[in-house]
């Protein structure tokens, strides 16, 4: 694994800020996922924000596992309205599984309405569920009923169930309970 200690630090609310990894001889070294140290940053609510990934040396250092250098979420309420990779010179890049950005398109009461996978260059992409667009039926609180999945030639994406809908139940405590499989 390349490395003998790991150390986390603490940052606002208890949440990790930073972890980083040492060798034998108490220096940073490289971890076998291909970097030295992260770092998070995260929102007034304890979102995650950014994660940064460096070499040994301090400098950025793109995953090979991931396919990126750090990674950026942007909130809307209390959702996420986009994710977005980027290299060691602030580019988006796509990441390992095939995309630089998740952006959703929100309400005015910031509930996710649509999600998109987009390449770097804002083409379509095909996220790493295997679908590229995704409509979504929400009751007054935002909470997903059902939602539909498509691909990137606006298609049904009928995953490895067949299907293209799925309905959510969710149990007293607003957590998933069941999902239902809606369109043949």
């Amino acid at each position: 694994d390349g490395y003998a200690k790991v150390t986390y630090e603490y940052g606002n609310k208890n949440l990790v800020a930073e972890i980083n990894y040492y060798g034998t001889d108490n220096q940073p070294c490289m971890c076998n996922e291909g970097y030295s140290r992260v770092s998070y940053k995260y929102t007034m609510k304890g979102e995650l924000k950014t994660s940064y990934y460096y070499d040994a040396r301090g400098r950025k250092v793109t995953v090979p596992s991931l396919g990126y250098a750090s990674l950026v979420n942007e909130y809307l309420g209390n959702d996420i309205r986009s994710i977005t990779r980027y290299d060691t010179q602030k580019n988006p890049v796509d990441g390992a599984d095939g995309f630089a950005i998740l952006d959703n398109t929100m309400n005015r009461q910031y509930h996710v309405l649509e999600s998109r996978y987009l390449h770097a260059d804002k083409s379509p992409a095909t996220g790493p569920d295997g679908w590229h667009h995704a409509v979504y039926n929400n009751d007054s609180k935002g909470k997903h009923l059902s939602a539909r999945y498509y691909g990137e030639n606006d298609e049904p994406y009928t995953g490895t169930e067949g299907v293209y809908e799925y309905g959510f139940e969710y149990d007293e405590e607003g957590r998933i309970a069941a999902l239902q499989l809606m369109s043949e």
